[in-house]
């Protein structure tokens, strides 16, 4: 879920949000990528589940696309559920569960395609054997990846804060309360835009690929909102996360009016008289606290991406065996002959050496 409302509340009180596209991000050519969204997002639209061969086509042409705009991509997976979240979970578990009594009475009952796949997708749950397939997948083009010791925004909240990359994306709003400095949202590879070529005496229409997405600041967010960064964490979760129950009553327009004057939960509590959901609310609210500020230990073996160290020949390889066709497989070595080509203009591993060390966020 992230941060309820979140976004809404941004669109309305802050200038945060900015719609960039290729041509005006120099600034942002280092991106640590949602791993999980991106491989949901794949199933989501694959016809069958059990198309591994799918997965990896959709996978490995979105990275063509981010290596042919000349994006240094760092893939980050969740890993180990946090405790806090269980609550969480359990709810989506029930919820894939409901979706997967409703696919079987709808397939029962012959309802329609788009009716089934309504509650197909709600079923998805990417799993461990599908992000190590995506593992060796991105290890064969020199993609560094890495499993998160627990969120991945976490992970991807400290490269954001130790300037290892320029920005991350993720559909989750919790990036933000975690730090990060940059989060890009709506990632559109393929976004077609109209615009006018003049042609002699006519000026034809014809259409242009574009990558545009959503860029949003945290410091812009901060100064518009005129909070602190604890005043923000403490509204995030005032207005719903993934760690603690909201409050009755107390919605994005109730939570940021109120955080703005008491700057904090205790201080909101103490001046409406809130009943709260259970006893124990305030130490789940201290727990979610300690999660958005925490400092983790992660050895992070990390050597930035370099067209040169591709491994075309087991790239091909692997794509033989996993049954694509041979046009396929040349057109996907010819893209990638000529990424390798032109890697002296690529933006990213010629400005950065590799890093190994221990970072603590």
């Amino acid at each position: 879920m992230g941060i309820k409302n979140l976004n809404r509340l941004l669109i309305q009180r802050t200038s945060a949000i900015q719609l960039k596209n290729i041509d005006n991000i120099d600034n942002i050519r280092k991106i640590a990528f949602d791993g999980n969204l991106i491989l949901h997002k794949i199933i989501s639209a694959s016809v069958s589940r059990t198309d591994l061969q799918n997965t990896h086509v959709n996978l490995i042409y979105k990275v063509l696309n981010l290596l042919e705009a000349k994006i240094t991509p760092i893939f980050v997976f969740d890993g180990k559920p946090l405790p806090i979240k269980g609550d969480e979970l359990s709810k989506r578990q029930e919820k894939r569960d409901n979706a997967s009594v409703a696919y079987d009475k709808c397939i029962e009952n012959g309802a329609s395609k788009c009716e089934i796949d309504k509650y197909k997708k709600r079923m998805i749950r990417v799993e461990l054997r599908e992000v190590e397939d995506s593992q060796k997948l991105l290890n064969l083009l020199g993609i560094p990846n890495f499993i998160a010791p627990s969120e991945g925004e976490m992970l991807m909240a400290l490269m954001s804060k130790k300037g290892l990359v320029d920005a991350v994306y993720t559909e989750d709003m919790d990036a933000l309360p975690f730090g990060s400095k940059i989060l890009i949202r709506n990632f559109n590879l393929k976004r077609e835009e109209k615009r006018k070529v003049a042609n002699g005496m006519n000026n034809k229409t014809e259409r242009v690929e574009r990558i545009g997405f959503d860029v949003i600041s945290l410091d812009v967010v901060l100064k518009d909102l005129d909070l602190d960064m604890n005043s923000f964490i403490d509204l995030c979760i005032l207005m719903g996360c993934d760690y603690v129950e909201t409050l009755p009553g107390i919605g994005m327009v109730k939570a940021y009016m109120n955080i703005s004057k008491y700057k904090t939960i205790e201080g909101v509590l103490e001046n409406l008289k809130c009943d709260l959901p259970c006893e124990d609310w305030l130490n789940k609210v201290n727990l979610a606290r300690d999660t958005f500020k925490s400092k983790i230990k992660f050895d992070l073996k990390f050597d930035f991406y370099d067209p040169q160290k591709i491994q075309l020949e087991p790239l091909t390889t692997f794509l033989s065996e996993m049954g694509f066709s041979e046009k396929r497989i040349t057109n996907i070595e010819e893209r990638v002959k000529k990424i390798i080509k032109t890697s002296n203009d690529f933006v990213g591993s010629k400005d950065l050496t590799p890093r190994k060390k221990i970072i603590k966020l």
